[in-house]
């Protein structure tokens, strides 16, 4: 990955490896984890809405409902399924994106331990990250 900068003067996150980031150079890999069960459509508009925010600085992403699509999941699949690929997928990037929300969701919770387990950039979009 390129250099990151870290926004002067935010706290860290209580992950030891999680850091607040505003930038991140074209082409870094970013997934956005965030909440979908209990959510109209599963949340797709929101992820969409990122995701093109994402591309439009060159970033390249890695969206959960748009993984799920491409690898042929439906919105009926065993929860299991969903985050069997999810683990698969975050393997392959950068950063992470963690959407409002994330905190009362068990999969993002899962989906953060593991970035943090694998030393990836870790942004937060609770008042902390502007895009």
């Amino acid at each position: 990955m390129g250099h990151i900068e870290i926004q002067p003067g935010v706290k860290r996150s209580p992950f030891p490896r999680a850091q607040t980031l505003i930038k991140l150079p074209a082409g870094t890999y970013i997934y956005i984890s965030g909440p979908m069960s209990g959510y109209a459509d599963f949340n797709r508009r929101r992820f969409a809405e990122l995701a093109e925010k994402f591309r439009a600085m060159g970033l390249v992403v890695g969206s959960p409902p748009e993984l799920n699509e491409l690898h042929g999941l439906s919105d009926v699949e065993a929860y299991s399924e969903y985050m069997r690929g999810d683990y698969r997928e975050i393997c392959g990037y950068d950063a992470m994106f963690m959407m409002v929300g994330w905190q009362a969701s068990v999969g993002c919770n899962r989906e953060l331990r593991i970035a943090t387990e694998m030393a990836l950039a870790i942004i937060f979009e609770e008042g902390r990250v502007s895009i």
